[in-house]
């Protein structure tokens, strides 16, 4: 007779010692390919409210809870997706 109430078993990983530290060269390709998201990230939350609110004539108000909102779904989601 199984135990169907038991715990599930996840499995474990052991973090191996790397045998060398990591080149500038990797360093830096790796810091260059992160560029292009972190400007899109720097303009797109500079920009929206100001557009949304000035350009389109939204209340800043309702920007700001739809932005609230989205982090918030965002911060709730990441870490249910990140354990499948």
């Amino acid at each position: 007779m199984s135990d169907n109430n038991a715990a599930p078993k996840f499995p474990q990983y052991q973090r191996l010692a790397r045998p060398h530290q990591l080149s500038v060269k990797t360093k830096l390709s790796q810091a260059v390919g992160a560029i292009p998201e972190t400007v899109i990230g720097f303009v797109f939350g500079t920009f929206v409210l100001l557009f949304y609110n000035q350009i389109l004539g939204v209340d800043a108000r309702l920007i700001s809870a739809a932005l609230g909102l989205a982090l918030l779904m965002d911060a709730i989601t990441d870490p249910l997706v990140a354990t499948f």
